[in-house]
């Protein structure tokens, strides 16, 4: 098959993938006071046998866990888009560095879009943090998971034709 048409075809697959993010994050249930409303429900329903109930919504508070939640949603969302926008890219032959450059500026391209497709969302709002996000996400991906698991793959590869 023809690079440049197995490549389109990836990158549908990418576009995909972001189409469904979207569709998942202009819903209303996911705003950002949803998981708050979630936590502090889930402490308002907490048996006071086990804890007092003061005393656990006191603990979460100060986690801020719909913080920590609304930073994973990002760096997995576009860690993994990083991924497969590398995938897209590996029909071509060009080095590692310019996959993982590619990736990380489609991603911050995407991550734009995003943020800027919320300015029409009345319940949601442009926060250049969550572009910034974003972008630690895909470079966290590509460089602590895709690096090392490229480089065992060609290590493993060379293993096995030096056994053959």
């Amino acid at each position: 098959m023809n690079c440049n048409r197995k490549f389109i075809y990836r990158f549908l697959f990418v576009i995909i993938y972001f189409l469904i993010f979207e569709a998942i994050n202009i819903n209303p249930a996911f705003n950002s006071n949803s998981t708050g409303a979630f936590i502090q429900k889930s402490v308002d329903d907490i048996d006071q046998t086990v804890f007092s109930k003061d005393k656990l919504a006191t603990i979460i508070s100060e986690l801020d866990m719909n913080g920590i939640a609304r930073i994973l949603a990002h760096v997995l969302v576009f860690g993994c888009l990083s991924l497969i926008i590398i995938w897209a890219l590996n029909v071509y032959d060009i080095s590692d560095f310019y996959k993982i450059l590619i990736s990380i500026v489609i991603c911050s391209l995407f991550g734009l879009i995003d943020e800027t497709i919320q300015l029409f969302i009345p319940y949601r709002q442009f926060r250049y943090i969550d572009v910034l996000k974003d972008d630690v996400g895909a470079i966290i991906f590509t460089c602590f998971i895709y690096s090392p698991l490229r480089n065992l793959y060609h290590i493993q590869k060379h293993r096995f034709l030096k056994l053959v």
